[in-house]
């Protein structure tokens, strides 16, 4: 069995062998809900993300942006992990 590591950006060398350990991966999540889903300048609207899963256990942790169109506005947010 040949494996080439690749962190998303780069690739390692390939390795030979019997058996693989993977280190990390990348997580994913199965919904995010926004609310409300309309509302105009000075609303609060709250990001709801649900159904984290990491294959290798990491903590569960969020990181997003809001967006008006294509262009940010307000803070990004992170939490977790």
């Amino acid at each position: 069995m040949v494996a080439t590591p690749n962190g998303g950006q780069a690739s390692g060398a390939p390795v030979t062998g019997n058996s693989i350990t993977i280190e990390n991966s990348v997580p994913s999540v199965q919904a995010v809900s926004a609310s409300p889903l309309s509302g105009g300048k000075g609303d609060t609207f709250t990001c709801t993300p649900s159904g984290w899963n990491d294959l290798d256990g990491d903590a569960e942790g969020y990181a997003y942006e809001w967006k008006a169109g294509s262009q940010p506005v307000g803070g990004g947010a992170t939490s977790g992990g």
